[in-house]
């Protein structure tokens, strides 16, 4: 697939690594799923106008970096430096990028055993972050995972145990999801 080549200069490998691969799968995505993109946040609009001029041989990759790094610098110019030898971090780009303007997702921490709600708040980032253990229980609980749907994997995702215990009984909590629309794009980053 076509992909960004690094500026050495400019540390660009945070920008680099992730639209490389949006911009692979931006071309599968619906027109809905684009306009739904658009709406999300000003940066995110910026990059999918962006790749829409790529995709329409309007602009290159590093141009279309370039203008989100841009956008990215005016929205925290410490967390994305816009020159120099310090780069943003992923995570952190993923979480401005993947994220909506009005908060629509309630995330739960939860006992499934006592029902007990250790804690509770509005997002409206919908970057789903899983820990590599959580990530592993989660999807082995299933069986063989490798034929099984989109829905089925959301599902075992959205009932993901967290590493941390209900004050109550002792148990392992689980973080669920209630959202008022259903987001389009569900971004996992799997630390």
């Amino acid at each position: 697939p076509e992909g960004i080549p690094w500026d050495s200069v400019n540390y660009s490998c945070a920008y680099d690594s992730l639209f490389t691969i949006l911009f692979n799968v931006y071309g599968t995505w619906p027109p809905h799923v684009v306009n739904d993109c658009k709406q999300m946040n000003a940066e995110m609009r910026v990059l999918c106008e962006s790749f829409s001029a790529v995709a329409h041989n309007q602009s290159t990759l590093e141009r279309a970096r370039n203008d989100v790094r841009k956008a990215m610098h005016r929205l925290n110019n410490r967390a994305f430096p816009l020159l120099g030898r310090k780069g943003a971090s992923v995570p952190e780009l993923c979480e401005q990028l993947f994220r909506d303007r009005t908060p629509y997702i309630n995330w739960v921490h939860e006992c499934p055993r006592c029902k007990t709600i250790l804690d509770e708040r509005p997002s409206s980032s919908m970057l789903w972050y899983l820990s590599k253990p959580s990530w592993k229980d989660s999807a082995l609980s299933g069986g063989d995972m490798r034929s099984a749907s989109m829905t089925i994997w959301i599902d075992k995702i959205r009932k993901c145990k967290i590493q941390r215990i209900c004050n109550r009984c002792t148990r392992n909590t689980v973080k669920r999801m209630a959202s008022t629309k259903t987001p389009a794009l569900l971004p996992i980053l799997i630390q």
